[in-house]
């Protein structure tokens, strides 16, 4: 999984927060820690309306990341490409 270190320091921290024997996931079910969340559409939909957001569903969310991803790699191939000599990367 591609993670920043931002993302993975966040990550240990809550580990941090919540202690060690919470839960393996980090959406855990709060009635049931050994289970995980599935469904989020509630949960956002709350979250949505409390910051404000109108028209972005949370699936809109992993697509512009999986695309900002997609982006940088290709730039680091054509970067990488051209170092190695190659006329066209990708």
């Amino acid at each position: 999984m591609f993670l920043t270190s931002y993302c993975r320091d966040v990550l240990l921290q809550w580990k941090s927060i919540t202690g060690p024997t919470f839960s393996e996931f980090v959406f855990a079910n709060p009635q049931n820690p050994s289970m995980q969340i599935k469904d989020y559409k509630r949960q956002w939909r709350t979250v949505a309306k409390k910051a404000e957001i109108v028209g972005h569903r949370l699936s809109d969310t992993r697509s512009t990341f999986a695309s900002r991803v997609n982006l940088f790699a290709h730039s680091i191939l054509t970067v990488f490409g051209a170092v190695a000599g190659h006329g066209a990367a990708v």
